[in-house]
């Protein structure tokens, strides 16, 4: 009887423990899975134009069949990530194809390629584009895009300047002269294609253009933008804040380079993003588009953008990666320490992200594009919210949130050349 007792025991034990292990399994989303990211960025595809649909399970029907220029250019990386080459050349085919010289629209309509909901022409999506068609020939060692890229830099040195930094776009759009606007991101990325294009092209005249608008971009951030520290703005004539910016700027200089070319540190930049974007909202932590005092300006709950904390994720590791190398070197235990922080807080920034995964049908997982829908993001843009929700009350997959979900996950920064 005494050893049926035990028996009994066990078995009631066993049986607590599959419940709980059951019960918190279903608290959380399942975590990342590759092949899963694939199916989804292939359901997005279109099978004729080679375009993306940049969100998927909304009820906004304005962005059916939408296909953001920057979405596209994130898309390509990620099919090159996933060894999947044939699906990253038929976005830039498209692109290819439709190359006119007057710069790319923001957006195009996913089944006929025509100009989407967002005609005005910018300067960062071209750039990423360019970028996109580089990392494509890096990864497979022909040079099917660069003349691409090339062009599209080319188009970026005829924009008007201003202190150095590239303008917005070529003409007026939205109620706005994008001819008079800088943005920070915006030159970030046209930093990082020239960078890019400089190492490729050996002739001196290109040699010496490259560097020119390198060093023009570099004083006009340093003047412009980082002098404001500690809010470091989106642009000159804003003190808004947005945590993109300082994610791009790591992930576009070496530690060296941002101390010495924008005049702080990277640990100084990562405390910045720490103290003014990082909060816990809807059941995870992690990152808002702006800061605090900034969202202070408009009626807008904290939200937490999952595109860019998985970019600050990517800056931690390659602050982590920097100090792990130094530790290397010198053994001094302060550089152990850092290290051992920032790859902390790039693992705290996945785990939470991973609770908002979107299973769907099909073996298919996307991530959305922030923890809530219908929300505006910036106070001086009324128009630019985060896409409402679909069915079963879940928030809309996007691209972007999946993109660099993804990237974070292969611990890629597609601001630097990559060759398989």
């Amino acid at each position: 009887m005494k050893f049926i007792n035990i028996l009994r025991r066990i078995f009631f034990f066993i049986l607590l423990f599959f419940i709980v292990f059951y019960f918190q399994k279903s608290l959380y989303a399942e975590n990342l899975d590759t092949e899963k990211v694939h199916r989804y960025l292939l359901s997005q595809q279109n099978f004729k134009s080679g375009l993306a649909k940049s969100f998927s399970n909304t009820f906004d029907r304005q962005l059916h069949n939408q296909s953001s220029t920057y979405d596209q250019a994130l898309t390509a990386i990620a099919f090159l990530l996933l060894d999947d080459y044939k699906s990253a050349a038929k976005i830039l085919d498209f692109f290819k194809a439709h190359w006119n010289g007057l710069g790319y629209p923001n957006f195009f309509e996913t089944q006929t390629g025509g100009r989407g909901i967002e005609s005005t022409v910018h300067l960062g999506p071209n750039m990423w584009i360019a970028i996109a068609c580089l990392q494509h020939d890096a990864f497979t060692g022909k040079r099917k895009y660069t003349d691409l890229a090339y062009k599209i830099a080319m188009w970026a040195v005829e924009l008007n300047h201003i202190d150095g930094g590239i303008v917005m776009g070529p003409f007026m759009d939205w109620a706005a002269d994008w001819k008079h606007v800088l943005s920070a991101e915006n030159n970030i990325d046209a930093y990082v294609v020239f960078n890019f294009l400089q190492k490729k092209f050996l002739n001196k005249f290109d040699q010496n253009l490259f560097s020119k608008e390198k060093f023009g971009i570099v004083s006009f951030l340093r003047k412009k933008i980082f002098s404001q520290k500690p809010r470091i703005p989106i642009g000159p004539d804003t003190d808004i804040m947005a945590s993109d910016v300082l994610a791009f700027s790591i992930l576009a200089f070496s530690p060296e380079e941002f101390q010495i070319d924008l005049g702080l540190s990277v640990d100084e930049a990562l405390d910045i993003v720490e103290s003014n974007f990082y909060i816990e909202s809807d059941e995870i932590a992690g990152y808002d588009f702006t800061d605090f005092e900034s969202k202070e300006t408009f009626e807008r709950e904290p939200m937490i953008s999952i595109e860019w904390s998985s970019m600050i994720a990517i800056s931690y590791l390659k602050a982590a990666d920097y100090y792990k190398h130094l530790y290397s070197l010198s053994g001094k235990e302060e550089e152990k320490r850092r290290f051992d922080k920032y790859a902390s807080r790039a693992k705290r920034i996945l785990d939470n992200l991973d609770k908002k995964a979107l299973p769907y049908v099909r073996e298919r997982i996307a991530y959305p594009y922030a923890t809530k829908s219908s929300e505006q993001v910036f106070p001086f843009a009324p128009w630019w919210r985060t896409p409402t929700g679909g069915n079963q009350n879940k928030l809309a997959g996007s691209l972007a949130g999946t993109c660099w979900r993804l990237f974070a996950e292969k611990e890629f920064n597609p601001f630097e050349v990559h060759k398989k």
